[in-house]
């Protein structure tokens, strides 16, 4: 499943990833400090009702809106266009989205 959340605090202060994301730190949003991560479909553990679950869909439209603000760009430095930024966010789920 595909999950939009924030980090959380450990007890030394420091930010940490939360324990229920398997592989996160993706499509960073720098204005609202969340950022997109994974984890199992079925668990044994709760994720936080707070915690908001994306469709590809609107993973892919949240990139979007992150790009018109704070534009992404390619390996070269260039910016990239929608269908590229398109492209860039279902590799990272084909890769880390998690069954």
């Amino acid at each position: 499943m595909i999950l939009e959340y924030k980090m959380d605090r450990n007890a030394k202060g420091q930010l940490a990833t939360p324990y229920w994301i398997e592989c996160g730190g993706f499509l960073q949003n720098p204005d609202t400090f969340t950022m997109i991560g994974f984890s199992a479909s079925v668990h044994e553990y709760k994720i936080p009702d707070s915690v908001t679950t994306l469709s590809v869909a609107q993973c892919k439209t949240r990139a979007q809106d992150i790009h018109a603000v704070h534009p992404y760009a390619d390996i070269d430095g260039n910016t990239m266009n929608a269908t590229q930024v398109d492209d860039m966010v279902q590799a990272i789920i084909d890769e880390n989205d998690i069954a």
